[in-house]
C-alpha cells in the first residue's frame, strides 16, 4: 500500500520512499539510506509519457552508507520496489 508525501513522491507500507528530486532522477530511501535513481523522461509513439529508469544507477547507496554493495538479489528487491511505487504514480515505465 502507498501514500503520497506530494505531488512527486510516495510511501509504501514496506518502508521505503520514492522521491522525485530532479526530471533525471528520484531518491530511494530506506531509513537513512538513499540511491540516487536515474530516468529519461521518453515520449512513447502513441504520445504517451514514460520513464526508463536506469538499472546503472541501483548499485550502490550513497555516502556516507556507500561502501556497502548491494547484492543482485537486494537490486532485484529494489528494482521491483521503484516498479510498485512508479506504477501506483501512474508512471509509464521500463528498465534499462
Amino acid at each position: 500500500m502507498f501514500t503520497w508525501l506530494n505531488k512527486q513522491g510516495v510511501k509504501s507500507s514496506k518502508g521505503f520512499i520514492l522521491q522525485g528530486v530532479h526530471r533525471f532522477y528520484y531518491h530511494y530511501l530506506e531509513g537513512q539510506r538513499c540511491i540516487q535513481v536515474d530516468v529519461e523522461p521518453c515520449t512513447e509513439p502513441d504520445g504517451t509519457y514514460s520513464e526508463i529508469v536506469y538499472l546503472d544507477s541501483l548499485q550502490r547507496w550513497q555516502p556516507p552508507f556507500d561502501s556497502e554493495k548491494l547484492t543482485q538479489k537486494r537490486v532485484s528487491e529494489i528494482r521491483q520496489n521503484i516498479s510498485e511505487a512508479l506504477g501506483f504514480m501512474g508512471v509509464k515505465h521500463s528498465f534499462k
